[in-house]
């Protein structure tokens, strides 16, 4: 899981998650989408597929993304790119690292 990759991965205590707010919506109304994604929140613990923060891995600072396969196969939906793309430019303002576990099956097609 996303939680176990963090632990094993960052210094305890380390990590403050970025963008932790940042939801789907489903714009396009794809039939029983919220559904699928309250159950996959509540089952994974996540809000959506992937978790990016700020942490220190052996004391060195960086900008870390967790995706988690168990939340509707770490699919690619727009807040996935959102949060992607906002740890890129966090870390550029910041002149970090970046550090991204991937497990996506691609795009997001509910």
């Amino acid at each position: 899981t996303w939680q176990e990759r963090l632990d094993l991965t960052v210094d305890g205590g380390s990590f403050r998650e970025l963008d932790e707010n940042l939801v789907s919506l489903n714009p396009v109304g794809f039939p029983h989408y919220e559904e699928k994604v309250a159950k996959m929140r509540e089952q994974c613990n996540m809000k959506e597929a992937i978790v990016t923060g700020e942490c220190t891995i052996r004391g060195y600072r960086c900008v870390l993304g967790v995706m988690d396969s168990h939340f509707m196969m770490a699919s690619m939906g727009s807040v996935v790119g959102e949060k992607i793309t906002r740890a890129f430019e966090y870390a550029t303002e910041k002149k970090l690292p970046v550090i991204m576990f991937t497990a996506s099956g691609g795009a997001r097609m509910q």
